[in-house]
């Protein structure tokens, strides 16, 4: 050792000896301790440069600052009070004394920061590192007058901090990072006494509980009265980051957490900074960020937003149809109503509204229709002045020209089920298509009545019919035989009687279009040819009938219908390949079921046809023959 350090060991620190050694050893060889001073008083007259061949406080300082993981904080301690008492500036040259992370610094790069407790220093190092790292270490608080760190400092330093994040995060709509969250959400929650009572408490559980964090209420008492409220800062920046979060959701994202979103805003609306009702025009957080759910959840600034109040659903559809947009976008959601000032919104605003742009158009849109529909009600009237007062004439304005008489027919309508029916009808999207099948099925129905009307009628035609000739032909011989002919639905429409005994039968069909084929049912086939000699078909030609006779329930006279009547009488000779076809193969075997029709073309109705007197006389034969 040199001969001051020797001195002020022998004389003065004696106490200091062992750490003073302790360290020296740690960075160089030396004799034993119980040795080391002896040596020295030795050794000092041996050497002139005694610079170069002792070891005073500078090269100690300089080891303890290369081998610093090998010193123990007692001796370290023990140590920088002897430099302290020996070679005060020492502390200033060389990293001698630790921070509360155990990191050495100079005397110049540390600060007692004895009134900041290491609860919050914890919390403060992840936000302001750098001056954190500058806290002295408490246990060396009595190795010389260091000079104090505030509570206030700490609260400047981390407000100085937040101002530069925020330019980086908040003023350019991007949330903190979740370490910052976090640390701002701990620093929020420090308060002065253990049971706070006010917006900051309330908005801290909802966002702790959204942040996954736990509520911890963290009690930092004053010192003094200008001591500062060092959550102050955090708090706000803390819950803009929220409200941002927010307003850069979805609507999905607002309705998942529609509760935490509602009771945040619930829990800030009266606190100033979020909103100022002394002074409204001044910007505060409910209008920078946002953060309003509108009527569909979607976030929306408070500006963009209005209180809807008596506003029919009526309405909302006129102002989407003529202004292309949705009113409710800009609606309030009705939760949020007392949360802020928002401009209240009523039926009558958005009807002048639809109104005045209507009449900017000249009424020219066709959508006035829709308001003279209702124009009658009293309400609907005082909604739309303007139009009330010329609704006739704007009605007609929107009937096109080709379109008049169309209108003037249905004005004629004085049945309001009809007209009822009518405009249900006129909105459906298959309109067309429902007025043509329901004319085709009518039509179907009125064909199938003269079908039904005229066989009736050929029915009792050839009765009378076959009874004239038979009186000419048989004379007296007739008596005593009784001839009916009777409608029937089974293989056949009519079956000649005589005596109670079926001697023939007939099919009739009828062909109202020239595509339309002749066909008969499994049935009639059947009888067709069980009965080939007594079965006739007889195919009336509807076709170029007026359908308007068919319309009115008219009818054709017999006679003239005979005239059209192509009459196939060996149609069961015709149909007998087919129909033993048909029978061919058992139940187990693939066959045809009975649900199929048999179809007799043109063609061979046209090749095998007689007139319909041949028909009477192969009848009236049947009978005369049967009558000897």
């Amino acid at each position: 050792f040199s001969s001051h350090i020797v001195e002020a060991l022998e004389l003065q620190h004696r106490d200091y000896f062992d750490a003073v050694y302790n360290v020296a050893s740690l960075v160089y060889p030396l004799p034993d301790k119980s040795e080391i001073l002896a040596w020295s008083h030795s050794l000092d007259g041996w050497y002139a440069d005694k610079d170069a061949a002792f070891l005073n406080c500078e090269k100690l300082a300089e080891g303890v600052e290369n081998e610093k993981n090998g010193i123990t904080l007692q001796v370290l301690h023990q140590f920088d009070m002897f430099i302290k008492d020996n070679a005060p500036d020492v502390l200033n040259t060389y990293a001698l004394i630790p921070n509360r992370e155990g990191e050495l610094k100079k005397r110049s790069q540390i600060y007692d920061a004895k009134d900041i407790p290491f609860w919050l220093y914890d919390i403060a190092k992840t936000l302001i590192p750098n001056d954190t790292s500058s806290f002295l270490d408490t246990h060396f608080a009595d190795i010389g007058d260091f000079t104090a760190y505030s509570r206030n400092d700490l609260s400047k330093s981390i407000n100085d901090t937040l101002v530069r994040l925020r330019k980086e995060y908040l003023d350019k709509n991007r949330c903190y990072e979740e370490g910052v969250q976090c640390t701002l959400a701990k620093l929020s929650m420090v308060f002065r006494n253990e049971a706070p009572q006010s917006v900051r408490a309330t908005a801290m559980s909802l966002i702790c509980e959204h942040l996954d964090e736990s509520y911890e209420v963290a009690v930092l008492s004053p010192i003094d009265s200008d001591e500062r409220d060092i959550a102050q800062l955090p708090f706000k920046h803390l819950a803009e980051n929220m409200l941002l979060e927010i307003s850069t959701a979805s609507a999905t994202w607002v309705s998942e957490h529609k509760d935490y979103v509602h009771d945040l805003h619930q829990a800030l609306h009266t606190w100033n900074e979020y909103f100022d009702r002394n002074n409204p025009d001044k910007e505060g957080l409910a209008t920078r960020y946002g953060a309003y759910p509108n009527s569909y959840l979607t976030p929306c600034r408070a500006s963009e937003l209005k209180q809807g109040e008596g506003i029919p659903d009526d309405l909302f559809g006129l102002y989407q149809a003529v202004f292309n947009k949705d009113l409710k976008e800009s609606l309030i959601h009705e939760d949020y109503y007392s949360f802020w000032s928002f401009p209240v919104l009523q039926a009558k605003d958005v009807a002048k509204e639809i109104e005045d742009k209507l009449a900017e158009e000249k009424f020219e849109n066709d959508i006035i229709l829709d308001i003279i529909r209702n124009i009658d009600d009293v309400e609907w009237s005082s909604y739309f002045p303007r139009i009330a007062e010329k609704k006739a004439e704007l009605f007609m304005k929107q009937v096109d020209a080709d379109c008049k008489d169309g209108i003037f027919q249905l004005m004629k309508i004085d049945n309001p089920h009809k007209l009822n029916m009518l405009a249900d009808l006129a909105v459906n999207n298959d309109f067309e298509e429902i007025i043509r099948r329901g004319k085709e099925a009518l039509m179907k129905e009125k064909m199938a009545e003269v079908d039904f009307e005229y066989k009736k009628r050929l029915g009792q035609y050839v009765e009378d019919y076959i009874q004239k000739i038979l009186a000419l032909q048989l004379g007296d011989q007739l008596e005593g035989n009784h001839i009916r002919v009777e409608n029937e639905q089974y293989g056949h429409d009519l079956v000649i009687w005589l005596n109670d005994e079926p001697i023939y039968f007939i099919e009739v069909k009828s062909r109202w279009s020239t595509n339309q084929s002749i066909k008969m049912t499994p049935l009639q086939l059947q009888t067709s040819v069980e009965n080939k000699t007594s079965y006739a078909l007889c195919c009336v030609d509807m076709t170029g009938i007026d359908h308007r006779i068919i319309e009115i329930d008219d009818y054709l006279p017999v006679e003239e219908t005979i005239n059209r009547t192509k009459v196939l009488t060996n149609i069961g000779e015709l149909n007998e390949g087919i129909y033993n076809a048909l029978r061919r193969g058992s139940a187990d075997e693939i066959h045809i079921d009975d649900d199929y029709r048999c179809i007799i073309p043109q063609k061979v109705i046209d090749t095998n046809k007689v007139d319909f007197n041949e028909l009477i006389q192969c009848i009236t034969n049947i009978i005369t023959k049967q009558n000897r």
